[in-house]
């Protein structure tokens, strides 16, 4: 157990052992008819089969519901379906708006999804990733810049009491 101030509402607390992905995610990647069907990670220097999850004590358990409840939930579930990516069989019935030969662009509305819990899940992803240096399997690390203005408006946002950054 670790007491100390959460990342993200800055209270002190017993945080939580949060990961960098959400954990829903390594499961998603994992193959259960496969012998060592554990995702494939890569680094500069390798690429291995593992369990291994970046994580570390950083939010407590109220603000991990909030990432849960705020994208997650939401999100997750729809990354997988049974074509492979429940978003795209999502997509396949809605008209897109043509960009290119190759682009097409979707609306949320039209599409049906929820852009809010959308936003709040690839905003709470980036803000993880730029707030502290994560180990990775390798022993080495890896992080996102950014100025420190920009991850306290995010920071605000992800809390309920900022507008989207």
């Amino acid at each position: 157990m670790t007491i100390d101030v959460c990342a993200l509402c800055g209270e002190t607390r017993e945080l939580q052992l949060s990961h960098f992905l959400p954990a829903g995610l390594y499961r998603l990647v994992f193959d259960p008819d496969e012998k060592n069907g554990h995702p494939i990670l890569i680094s500069k220097t390798t690429t291995t089969k593992s369990t291994f999850q970046m994580k570390y004590p950083l939010l407590c358990s109220e603000c991990e519901g909030k990432f849960s409840a705020n994208g997650e939930r939401y999100v997750i579930p729809r990354l997988q379906g049974k074509n492979g990516f429940r978003f795209l069989d999502e997509l396949r019935d809605v008209p897109g708006h043509q960009i290119s030969t190759e682009l097409y662009a979707f609306s949320c509305a039209d599409a049906g999804f929820d852009a809010g819990k959308l936003a709040y899940f690839a905003v709470s992803l980036l803000w993880r990733a730029a707030i502290r240096n994560w180990d990775m399997f390798d022993g080495g690390t890896t992080s996102v810049q950014m100025d420190d203005a920009h991850k306290e408006s995010i920071r605000q946002y992800l809390l309920g009491t900022g507008p989207f950054p």
